[in-house]
């Protein structure tokens, strides 16, 4: 995996958290081995990449409780955070 090309030294002006305390103490759906990027802050929802997948950033939303938790929504770091600059903030 690549490394990001952008360094944030802070995610909330944007509207996200770096994700340390979900990487200490991940969600019962964050994926074995996953990198987590980043937080919401609320709802447990978090980013990450699962490095089966190389660089693709996935969303991990904890709930509601169903099956369906983990969904990709970037090919990379650089297009993940121009979806969410794009969309004003997460």
């Amino acid at each position: 995996m690549m490394e990001n090309n952008i360094i944030f030294q802070d995610f909330l002006g944007i509207g996200l958290q770096k994700g340390e305390i979900q990487q200490k103490y991940p969600y019962f759906c964050t994926p074995v081995g996953a990198k987590i990027i980043a937080a919401l802050g609320v709802d447990g929802i978090h980013y990450c990449y699962i490095p089966e997948y190389g660089e693709i950033v996935f969303v991990v939303i904890p709930m509601p409780m169903d099956d369906d938790h983990i969904h990709p929504i970037a090919n990379n770091f650089n297009e993940f955070i121009g979806l969410i600059l794009s969309l004003h903030g997460a």
